[in-house]
């Protein structure tokens, strides 16, 4: 019988000590999610998500394709207006893409480079996601696609020649399926 005496009073104590920390501010369930692990973990996953440029989320090839083709134009400073065009043909004839389609690809993608100087750092975080989901042609093609861009206006300098190297040798070490752009 003194058991259950004591276990009721120590049920009561608890409930009493909780109600007065609730009531001087003490956020009951924000202490019990903090030990939640499932919580924990979602929110983590989140946080990392949230936290990731966009710019290293790219997962379609074509995107990532886009991205290093203006990346590669964007490395000898402003993208031209000659550049440009070369660009968004190679979007439309390349990419099979509508004009209206290969405008607000091309637009896209200057926003998601506005305030990288220089990809050729990022390359292997840009291509970390959808890496695999390239073809050995679509590899093919986006280099030399990347070799036509940086030669519109005269020779390749030495960070285009580094970009595409950096390119080359990510999926070097990577087996890729088969697969079209479209």
């Amino acid at each position: 019988m003194h058991y259950l005496i004591g276990l009721i009073t120590a049920i009561a104590g608890l409930v009493w000590a909780l109600h007065r920390l609730q009531s001087s501010g003490f956020r009951i369930a924000t202490f019990i999610d903090s030990i939640n692990p499932f919580l924990w973990y979602r929110r983590w996953t989140y946080s990392k998500k949230v936290n990731t440029k966009p710019l290293h989320a790219l997962s379609d090839p074509i995107d990532v394709a886009a991205v290093l083709l203006m990346g590669t134009a964007k490395c000898e400073g402003v993208i031209t207006p000659r550049q440009k065009q070369h660009i968004q043909d190679i979007f439309e004839n390349n990419f099979h893409l509508s004009h209206k389609d290969a405008s607000d690809l091309m637009v896209a993608t200057a926003h998601l480079l506005r305030d990288e100087i220089y990809i050729g750092d990022e390359v292997n975080k840009i291509l970390e996601h959808s890496g695999t989901t390239f073809s050995k042609e679509q590899v093919e093609s986006i280099v030399s696609l990347m070799a036509q861009v940086a030669g519109i206006d005269g020779a390749h300098n030495h960070e285009q020649s580094e970009l595409i190297n950096k390119t080359k040798n990510f999926f070097g070490k990577l087996q890729t399926n088969s697969q079209n752009w479209s």
